[in-house]
Parts: C-alpha cells; structure tokens; sequence
C-alpha cells in the first residue's frame, strides 16, 4: 500500500514537527538556508515547497519577502495557520515524491529556468551521489532584468 506525504507528515507529526526539527543540526541549517534564500530572492517573491509549519518562510518574511508556501500535508499547514498567523501565505496540495529531474520539467513547463542547484546550502556542489538538493528557479524575464541591472 502506498503512503502519501498526508500519512508521513499528518497529525502526529505536525505535533511535533517544531521539536523535531529544533535539534541542532536543522538550528545551524536554518539561519543558513534564509541568509541563502534572501540573498537570491533580492526583495521579490519567494515559493517555498513543502512549508511545514514555517521554520523557513517565516524569517523570510521578517525580512519583508512575499513569501508563499505550499505542502501536502494538511495538518502541518493547520498547524502552522493555528502557531503562526503571518503574511506567509500557505496552500495544503497534493504532492509525491519527485526527482530533481521531474521538478526541473515542471519548472520549465510553467516557464521557469534553473538557476542554480547545489547539495546543500552551502552550495556544495550536487551530484550523484548528493543526498539532498536545493534547487533554484525563476522566469526568464526576471533573469534578463538581472542581467540588464548588473552592466
């Protein structure tokens, strides 16, 4: 039987989420991540895939960046909507896992290019072997006014 992310990331975690993810290892990633995501969003809009109950979107948003999210799970978007009440605007939807690959292909076929894409946010390089990923994207417009601003 298959598991969707609504039975992995459901009531029960959504309880604990915040806990969980207070342990040190996600304490050190976390202000990273935001220094990372801020630098790239440059005061425009931010979309942030599988929100949970914020622990990323809402430093963006104190930095005053548009920040939307999204995430399969129901309970984890409650539970941030019940802790949290903000700008960030949150969307339960489903979703599946998908390959860096996959998500490239929707990128594109709602007329995003990838930017970048790294293993981490220390932007070490991805490869095959990389366990994660951080992937980057925006519109082509956005990235010929990045282009036409830096001359």
């Amino acid at each position: 039987m298959k598991r969707s992310a609504t039975d992995a990331f459901g009531e029960p975690m959504a309880a604990i989420y915040d806990g969980w993810y207070g342990t040190r290892r996600a304490d050190e990633s976390t202000p990273q991540a935001v220094e990372v995501l801020a630098g790239l969003a440059a005061g425009g809009r931010v979309l942030e895939l599988a929100v949970g109950t914020g622990r990323i979107a809402l430093p963006l948003a104190a930095r005053g960046l548009s920040v939307h999210g999204i995430d399969s799970s129901e309970p984890m978007v409650a539970r941030y909507v019940e802790l949290r009440p903000s700008g960030v605007q949150v969307h339960p939807i489903p979703m599946r896992y998908a390959w860096p690959s996959e998500i490239d292909l929707m990128a594109r076929l709602a007329g995003l290019e990838r930017r970048e894409r790294w293993s981490g946010w220390d932007r070490s390089p991805f490869t095959a072997s990389s366990a994660n990923h951080v992937s980057v994207y925006s519109r082509e417009k956005d990235r010929a006014r990045e282009r036409f601003e830096t001359r």
